[in-house]
């Protein structure tokens, strides 16, 4: 009697065992619902080709800004263009209840930041857009004992004994220098005189003055009228 009590128990744990390995198959296994694998991808599709374009407009509002030197306004644009992307979608009407997490780090990373900020950037520079003035810098130099010296600097003012001044001008764009000009007074009147000589990106000016103090002005304009200003003091002794 003991022992078929205990074939009746080992029967009825391997009816059970059976059963719970069984439930626990099916619910392991869930139905693939194609038609919904389907309309998740499309709407998927959708918003990645609405947020790439929503930063191509962003960029373009972003170029214009940093056109105004407003370049951190440019930069908080970016961001909140990012904040209200689920704000975009859902007036597009794209249902964005089928994205999981890793689909809006995808869309906000790939989608949006990368192209916003590659599309600011391209913009920002030739040929597309020209922002920067050219870049100047000077060397003075002073006719003494038969040659060409070049004049330090001291204190902000260049001091020669020589009233034979040569000035070596060096304009660079990353387009193109339309024009230097150089101004040479002792007094407050700017009076510019274009000098178009130049050697590859160099322009050489020369002058005789008497003695005094002088403010010698170097103006370099590119092709889109920005222009470049640098000035030096020059003492004639």
């Amino acid at each position: 009697m003991q022992a078929l009590l205990n074939i009746f128990i080992c029967c009825m744990i391997f009816a059970c065992v059976k059963g719970m390995k069984k439930e626990k198959l099916d619910a392991e296994i869930p139905k693939f619902d194609e038609k919904k694998f389907v309309r998740d991808e499309i709407i998927k599709s959708k918003a990645q080709l609405v947020t790439f374009v929503y930063a191509l407009c962003v960029a373009i509002v972003s170029v214009f800004l940093t056109a105004h030197d407003e370049t951190a306004l440019a930069i908080m644009l970016g961001i909140m263009g990012l904040i209200a992307l689920r704000v975009i979608l859902s007036v597009l009407h794209i249902d964005y209840s089928v994205f999981r997490a890793a689909d809006w780090l995808s869309l906000g990373l790939v989608y949006y930041l990368f192209p916003w900020f590659a599309f600011w950037i391209l913009f920002c520079n030739p040929p597309i857009y020209d922002m920067a003035p050219p870049d100047v810098n000077v060397r003075l130099y002073s006719y003494e004992g038969g040659g060409w010296v070049e004049i330090n600097e001291t204190n902000g003012i260049y001091s020669t004994s020589s009233g034979k001044i040569m000035f070596n001008i060096t304009a660079i764009d990353n387009v193109r220098v339309e024009s230097v000009e150089v101004s040479v007074s002792n007094s407050s009147a700017v009076r510019w005189a274009e000098y178009k000589g130049r050697n590859g990106n160099v322009w050489t000016f020369s002058i005789t003055l008497s003695p005094g103090n002088y403010t010698a002005s170097i103006r370099a304009m590119d092709h889109k009228g920005l222009e470049e200003i640098l000035t030096v003091k020059i003492s004639v002794i």
